[in-house]
């Protein structure tokens, strides 16, 4: 999982049957898939493709099924949304690509998990599975039970989330806070206020990418199989000297905090709907 396969498909069965490609994976948990086929040789006609499917290993069930062009020169990506389980993918010749070599992906999304530091009411997200544990042995830090999916790997659509750290910017300078975006005008403003990235007290420090989601439409609406991920700010204006953002894929949750004086700042990612 996460992996790069280079496959190649032999000489047809017959004139009727084509050789398959198998690939076994299993789930421990729900996960939305991507699944990527990429051409690794130029050229071919417009017919050449191979069909991709995803089949539940125990009923043979077709969960996802999609065909790629080998004039594609960035391949194809399907996407499912899967219990956890067994699972098989199967790679065969739709029309005349036998003998040609592709590349194979499969990239499963992870959670990004929050955290509450009740003493200092402070919301934290992280996908990091080293994070994930280590903030599970503080006893300081516990899990809200609110989480959504994201990719660790970029993936067809999907734009990295960059993670800053504003130290020393709360609780008279005793409290740092982290904040998350894919927006181009959010990552260029802060870029601008530390232009050389250096790990200063009040001015924003990129911890770099953390995760990948896609990019929701001007009006805030996201792709069908997609859910928005609403961000809300307890700014200064309300809250002196206690910023923090919390992101939450609950509308619920998000007309709750605006009603509690958080700032309301709408969807600013998307992630798969499980």
């Amino acid at each position: 999982m996460g992996t790069e396969y280079l496959g190649r498909l032999q000489d047809r069965i017959s004139t009727t049957a084509a050789e398959l490609d198998y690939y076994k994976f299993s789930l421990a948990s729900p996960s939305s898939i991507a699944l990527q086929l990429k051409p690794q040789t130029a050229g071919g006609g417009a017919n050449n493709r191979w069909r991709v499917r995803i089949r539940d290993y125990a009923t043979n069930i077709a969960l996802l099924d999609f065909q790629v062009s080998r004039l594609d020169p960035v391949g194809g990506t399907g996407f499912v949304s899967l219990a956890a389980g067994n699972y098989y993918i199967s790679v065969e010749d739709a029309f005349s690509v036998t003998d040609i070599p592709y590349l194979l992906r499969v990239t499963p999304s992870v959670p990004m998990v929050e955290f509450l530091h009740a003493a200092l009411n402070y919301y934290f997200i992280t996908a990091s599975p080293t994070e994930i544990a280590a903030l599970d042995t503080v006893p300081a830090f516990v899990r809200t039970g609110e989480s959504f999916p994201v990719y660790p790997s970029t993936v067809a659509g999907t734009r990295g989330i960059t993670r800053f750290y504003f130290d020393r910017v709360a609780v008279n300078q005793s409290r740092g806070s982290h904040f998350y975006t894919l927006v181009d005008s959010e990552l260029a403003a802060l870029a601008a206020l530390n232009p050389n990235n250096v790990a200063i007290p009040r001015l924003p420090f990129s911890e770099g990418i953390n995760s990948f989601a896609f990019v929701p439409s001007a009006t805030g609406l996201c792709a069908t199989g997609q859910r928005p991920v609403y961000r809300v700010f307890r700014g200064n204006a309300r809250f002196p000297d206690d910023p923090n953002h919390r992101f939450t894929t609950s509308l619920t949750i998000y007309n709750n905090f605006v009603a509690l004086g958080w700032d309301g700042e709408g969807a600013k990612f998307c992630v798969p709907t499980l």
